[in-house]
């Protein structure tokens, strides 16, 4: 069976891309199933989530059905398929494909990242053993916005808020060591796409873990809309009062905060965790549908047109989603100051 896969461009597609896959009914598969790369165009997002559907689909499939022998077929001349194959997207997808660099090896350039794999462990050891998890983010956040931002201070800071909060939220929420990413900078466009993903437990499960949230969230969706209300934390306590006052804080707001950054500049937010995706379209309208993603998975896209001040931003989003969640059960009141980056005014 020839199984083609095209969708390396629009978010969506690569998700349906991804659901066909896992719709194939193994035990009516053919000897010899064969993936085959359509790769004119590609992107950040599409090139991990693609890459981590087809690894995942691989490994269940091995399980099943040991007999199937599995190949992949490409057209070298496309314009896409050396930008995959130097983002380390085909050895992401198995160290045993013998096509392009492992992720991590290139550093990328100006303008793009490679998919990278990092542990949260080992940064520690080079960087010093006793930083916080937040703190060893923040260093992985400036290293990324250096390379997606050139002369705009405003928005390096908004970058290096973004990545910082994306970061920090997988030691804290996945039970995992280890964060990947992925970004592209198009100074033609002034666009930006950024990747970040974890492969641990997911939002579903890290809200669930908590006992007073286990009572109300009952799917991935409903976990990735709460996860996005302001408040809502896995570390949450009866009484609403964040007993955690260090800079750090696990305070529940930093998707909020990521989504409202994206409504107000224009760009698009999409996450997916489990089995469902919400994606925050430029216009602040968001579309449901299922997924597979074993862990949780981030796409930002943003503009680099529209002016702004980044802490005047910030401030008017953490004021507004602090009077939401005094208005909501089960939430944290005030935003932690690594969550809102800027004091209160």
């Amino acid at each position: 069976m020839d199984f083609y896969i095209s969708k390396f461009k629009e978010p969506i597609d690569a998700i349906n891309k991804i659901n066909e896959l896992f719709d194939i009914e193994l035990s009516k598969l053919d000897d010899t199933f064969v993936i085959v790369f359509d790769m004119n165009f590609v992107r950040p997002f599409p090139l991990c989530y693609i890459a981590h559907g087809i690894k995942e689909f691989l490994a269940i499939a091995r399980k099943r059905r040991p007999d199937i022998t599995f190949k992949v077929r490409y057209t070298p001349s496309q314009s896409g398929f050396s930008y995959a194959s130097n983002m380390g997207f085909f050895k992401f997808i198995s160290k045993f494909i013998d096509i392009g660099r492992p992720p991590g090896e290139l550093s990328g350039s100006q303008n793009y990242l490679p998919i990278k794999l990092e542990s949260f462990s080992e940064k520690k050891r080079i960087k010093g053993i006793f930083l916080e998890d937040g703190a060893v983010a923040e260093l992985t956040a400036k290293e990324l916005s250096n390379v997606l931002v050139h002369d705009n201070n405003e928005l390096k800071n908004l970058y290096n808020y973004l990545l910082r909060e994306l970061i920090r939220n997988i030691p804290e929420h996945s039970n995992s060591d280890i964060v990947g990413y992925a970004a592209q900078y198009w100074p033609s466009w002034r666009l930006s796409e950024i990747c970040v993903f974890d492969e641990g437990r997911g939002i579903f499960d890290s809200l669930k873990s908590n006992s007073i949230h286990a009572e109300y969230i009952e799917s991935d969706q409903e976990a990735l809309e709460y996860a996005l209300a302001p408040g809502i934390s896995e570390c949450f306590a009866p009484g609403g009062e964040n007993l955690d006052k260090s800079e750090w804080a696990n305070s529940g707001y930093g998707l909020y905060f990521i989504s409202e950054i994206c409504k107000q500049l224009k760009g698009s937010l999409l996450i997916i965790s489990g089995a469902s995706y919400i994606y925050q379209k430029p216009n602040g309208q968001r579309l449901y549908g299922d997924a597979y993603f074993k862990g949780t998975i981030v796409r930002i896209s943003l503009p680099s047109t529209v002016e702004f001040n980044v802490e005047q931003m910030l401030n008017d989003i953490r004021r507004n989603a602090e009077t939401i969640a005094k208005s909501m059960d089960n939430t944290y009141h005030s935003a932690s100051m690594s969550s809102s980056m800027v004091k209160v005014k």
